[in-house]
């Protein structure tokens, strides 16, 4: 083999390297698309039944369905356990605490025309709940 095509391989292999070795581009989130949060006043506007998943650091996402009452009392289904706790609103930011894991959440809630999500995330950011109305 020749120097010259020996050369051209050699460079050939080694941007084949470094494009292998390039970082990933950022995953797109789902909440990457959500509209800007909007102060909540009064928890009977989040009453009702939610569903959509939440996120364990470095695990995969898992179904997760909430219940909330109109007094911020909330029961979650999540992977058959039914942890229970209760939410309040605090300078238009809701805040929750799981009385069964001890865990203290902010939700924020973003609306725009029909799409209503509520999304929250725990105190040590090591767990992110995003949710839809359920139908």
């Amino acid at each position: 083999m020749g120097r010259a095509r020996l050369g051209v391989l050699t460079v050939l292999l080694l941007a084949g390297v470094l494009v292998g070795c390039a970082p990933l581009p950022p995953e797109v989130s789902p909440s990457a698309a959500l509209p800007p949060a909007k102060p909540v006043g009064d928890l009977k506007t989040i009453a009702g039944v939610w569903e959509g998943t939440v996120t364990l650091r470095g695990r995969p996402s898992r179904p997760y369905r909430l219940v909330i009452n109109e007094d911020g009392s909330w029961e979650a289904d999540y992977e058959g356990g039914k942890p229970v706790g209760s939410m309040r609103i605090e300078g238009g930011r809701i805040h929750s605490l799981s009385k069964t894991t001890g865990l203290g959440y902010e939700f924020t809630l973003h609306e725009s025309g029909a799409q209503r999500v509520l999304r929250g995330v725990s105190y040590e950011k090591t767990v992110t709940i995003e949710l839809r109305p359920a139908r």
